[in-house]
């Protein structure tokens, strides 16, 4: 095209001005291709293009000549030239073939952006009141890089599952040491999976809660704290035992599904630190201690189906179960109306029957008549096992049911699709 122009006679800044409106260089230092993006684009903010787009040439009226692109990154002209350099010299060196000089090539590009980004590491790219955004700091790479070089869900998902085993065998048989080795994986997968979202946490720089991907990893967590640290859960396997089942079915859940597990900024309506602490871990929180509940309801009804009657242990689990209901109202309505307030910052509004709110105050309904009837002698254990079972129906909805079967209301930034014939198959 640069010829062709230049056959029509036509004045260099005309066919300068020509080729930029037809090839964008914007456009194409985007389309020089999205792997190694390790270039800040001093045009967008936020913006990163490839290393291949340092090859990309751009026409100078002066000379007349297509010339490699100037600087376009928010580096230094220095950092600039040497980062095209030593990309050049490795490009090469993989053309030749010869191994040693790759090796050494590598080495040399990961120095040279080191020293670039090193004026960026922790710098702010945004900034609005009481808000900013930053470049993450090297610590925080650092971070990252062993978040992702490890495969944490499945890790998880395997020590779980042999501390539960070995839990089950050992209360089946009175094994003691088999408790005790049971116990101790089990705080071993409770440590890994607490290292996993401080690590989303420091890396983000905000709780770990933002989308469904981060709540189906926190929500087992809380079960299992719930179930280590609440007196009358902690003396009873069973509890433990239903805590690590509720873990390895969500975390399963997140291995066998395409839920978004990229490390996203914040939406904007969810950028307050605060808000995110007290009312979405708070009303996630109480997802867990249900779970957990509704599981102890599910031993207590298939041990009523075998012994007919209710046993000591039958009698234990009933109040692990109230205990669940408990814990888990609590931070639900609680949660609840702080997200009303936290509305009326937000939406100018503290209640508007939004599908969010509205299932929210259901599933607090629902387990409140539930507290109650058994309060009153309405029902007993039975009728609380039922009661725990029925309100996971609930939660489940309002957690995964509006922003995945529904899709309305002004909670959109949590919306996804897909996954509704596995949703009614559990329901």
């Amino acid at each position: 095209r640069w010829i062709e122009l230049q056959k029509k006679g036509l004045p260099p800044k005309e066919i300068g001005r020509l080729l930029e409106e037809e090839y964008p260089l914007i456009q194409r230092l985007e389309r020089a291709g999205s792997l190694f993006k390790s270039l800040p684009s001093r045009y967008k903010q936020g913006e990163w293009f490839s290393l291949k787009s340092l090859k990309v040439r751009v026409y100078h009226p002066t000379s007349q000549e297509l010339k490699v692109v100037g600087n376009f990154t928010l580096f230094t002209d220095e950092h600039f030239h040497a980062i095209r350099q030593a990309y050049i010299q490795l490009e090469k060196a993989f053309v030749d073939q010869n191994t040693n000089k790759v090796e050494l090539a590598k080495d040399h590009l990961s120095q040279t952006l080191t020293q670039a980004y090193s004026l960026l590491a922790g710098k702010t790219i945004q900034h609005a009141h009481e808000k900013q955004l930053n470049y993450p700091t090297f610590n925080q790479l650092k971070a990252e890089t062993l978040y992702v070089h490890y495969p944490w869900i499945p890790l998880l998902i395997t020590i779980y599952s042999i501390g539960a085993a070995l839990l089950l065998i050992s209360y089946r048989n009175q094994w003691l040491f088999g408790h005790t080795l049971a116990m101790s994986i089990i705080i071993i997968a409770i440590l890994c999976h607490t290292a996993l979202l401080l690590f989303r946490s420091y890396i983000l720089e905000r709780p770990p809660v933002s989308n469904m991907f981060e709540t189906v990893i926190y929500v087992p967590w809380i079960a299992t704290c719930a179930a280590f640290l609440l007196p009358s859960f902690r003396r009873n396997a069973l509890a433990i035992l239903a805590a690590c089942i509720t873990s390895i079915g969500l975390l399963i859940i997140l291995e066998v599904t395409d839920l978004n597990q990229n490390l996203d900024q914040v939406q904007a309506v969810l950028d307050s630190q605060f808000w995110l602490l007290i009312h979405v871990l708070m009303v996630v929180g109480s997802y867990g201690i249900f779970i957990l509940g509704a599981i102890l309801g599910h031993f207590y009804l298939g041990m009523f189906i075998v012994q007919k009657s209710e046993t000591t242990t039958m009698k234990q689990l009933s109040s692990m179960i109230l205990q669940a209901m408990y814990g888990g109202t609590v931070l639900l309505v609680t949660g609840t109306i702080l997200g009303g307030i936290w509305a009326a910052e937000s939406w100018g509004r503290f209640w508007d029957w939004d599908p969010k709110e509205s299932w929210a105050f259901i599933s607090s309904c629902f387990y409140l008549i539930w507290i109650h009837a058994y309060r009153f002698h309405r029902i007993a254990s039975f009728g609380l096992a039922i009661g725990a079972v029925g309100g996971l129906l609930m939660i489940s909805f309002t957690w995964y049911g509006v922003n995945y079967i529904l899709g309305t209301g002004l909670h959109s930034y949590g919306f996804g699709s897909g996954g509704e014939f596995y949703y009614y198959a559990f329901l």
